[in-house]
């Protein structure tokens, strides 16, 4: 990663990395496509291809055939078509950063199997579809970004009690949502009233440890966007909780159970 590589990535480079578990080429010029032997390195755990300038679509094969495969990063890249809807039941995944490509359609429905997932990134593409509500289902989510999409509709879903106790960061800025915010939906986000517990200190970041009993991890990074003004966290901080809801069709007054979120360090709900 972060080096000057240009080429495109080797049709048949799956069959170099049978036995590996971290594999990243991000920053750097590579064109071309994603070949589908890469779904060959049946153990990887980390696959981080982000910030090229990779074109075409994002193989099936990616989702339904790695099976150990934690955290995927394809975000900045011009990879296009729709997004796969195959996440098998038994999907691991805790981080899925999709964003600033070219995709369409919708969210996979299937993406509710992947009930570990911690991050979940489709920012800046074309994606066409009403709230993913089937999210609700993922108590692990602490980072969600829809933002600079066509996402239309109202926020109606019926979220339960306990829906996204650990949310810290949502972003649905820049699309076509709807209708008045619901009071209920964001005094479940326990996230963003308590700044620290569970015996965490406030330099607890978000990372993925890749092999056990090692200090080797995937440090995950996050782009919030505030007055226009892109911010790029290398770190993100346990305690830090954003809420941005700018640029929609929303109405109605704003909910007060807003101010028990004592733990919000940005809220955005302008040009509504």
């Amino acid at each position: 990663s972060s080096n000057k590589f240009s080429n495109s990535i080797p049709q048949d480079i799956g069959n170099s990395l049978t036995f590996a578990v971290f594999f990243s080429i991000s920053n750097n010029s590579i064109s071309g496509v994603i070949p589908q032997s890469i779904c060959n390195a049946s153990y990887l755990q980390v696959l981080d291809l982000s910030n090229n300038v990779l074109r075409g679509s994002i193989p099936d094969c990616l989702f339904y055939k790695m099976e150990n495969l934690e955290v995927l990063q394809l975000g900045r890249n011009k990879l296009g078509g729709i997004i796969p809807d195959k996440f098998p039941i038994n999907c691991v995944l805790k981080s899925l950063d999709l964003s600033k490509n070219v995709l369409e359609g919708r969210v996979p429905r299937s993406l509710v199997n992947c009930t570990t997932l911690e991050v979940l990134d489709i920012g800046s593409n074309r994606v066409e579809d009403t709230f993913p509500c089937m999210l609700k289902n993922l108590p692990s989510l602490r980072v969600l970004v829809l933002r600079s999409n066509r996402f239309y509709g109202n926020l109606s879903c019926s979220l339960a009690d306990d829906s996204w106790q650990n949310l810290q960061i949502i972003d649905l800025a820049s699309n076509n949502f709807s209708g008045a915010l619901s009071p209920k939906c964001f005094s479940n986000w326990r996230g963003m009233i308590s700044h620290v517990e569970n015996g965490q200190s406030a330099q607890d970041h978000l990372h993925f440890t890749v092999l056990k009993l090692t200090n080797i991890y995937y440090q995950e990074t996050l782009t919030v966007t505030f007055k226009g003004l892109e911010l790029e966290f290398r770190k993100i901080l346990l305690v830090f909780a954003s809420i941005d809801f700018s640029s929609n069709i929303f109405e109605g007054s704003m909910p007060e159970t807003i101010g028990e979120l004592n733990a919000l360090y940005l809220l955005n709900l302008s040009h509504n």
